[in-house]
């Protein structure tokens, strides 16, 4: 259930014109799903209108991820809900920079609100200036700009 901003599953049963109800939220719960695949480890939204998990983010809540694949016709989806981090996001393999434009898929379904770059070779051969000029993200990619043979992780924040 969704109420304002928190999404619980509720601990018991109520009647719907309950005013108090106890929710969970965090743990792992079989939800009903909508009719759409869900990779595992994928986001996961809320679809308050049809009272649904989905992978589509259109119109929807994030309330945590998928814990095993969900196929098209699964009337359930299993799900990771993590009421500290209900915001989905993605972690790319460390790459070696270009010092060119590079396009990092990163499979949200959304323009992200946030895009973090993080240095993961420090050592001394390679240490220096690290710059990073962020290009104009897409539903499908972050757009970044990094220092020629840099290595480094793209934290992607829906």
């Amino acid at each position: 259930m969704l109420v304002g901003s928190i999404f619980g599953v509720a601990s018991n049963d109520a009647l719907i014109s309950a005013t108090d109800l106890e929710i969970v939220r965090e743990g792992v719960f079989d939800l009903a799903k909508d009719a759409n695949a869900a990779g595992a480890g994928k986001p996961a939204y809320w679809d308050d209108t049809n009272k649904v998990v989905t992978a589509i983010p259109n119109s929807t809540k994030p309330i945590g991820a998928f814990a095993s694949a969900a196929l098209s016709g699964d009337a359930t989806g299993r799900v990771v809900l993590n009421a500290a981090s209900m915001q989905p996001m993605f972690i790319s393999a460390e790459r070696t920079a270009t010092g060119s434009v590079e396009n990092v898929a990163h499979g949200l379904g959304v323009v992200p609100s946030a895009v973090v770059a993080v240095p993961t070779d420090t050592s001394p051969a390679t240490a220096g200036v690290f710059t990073v000029t962020e290009g104009t993200h897409t539903t499908t990619n972050a757009v970044v700009t990094i220092t020629a043979s840099k290595k480094y992780k793209l934290l992607v924040f829906a």
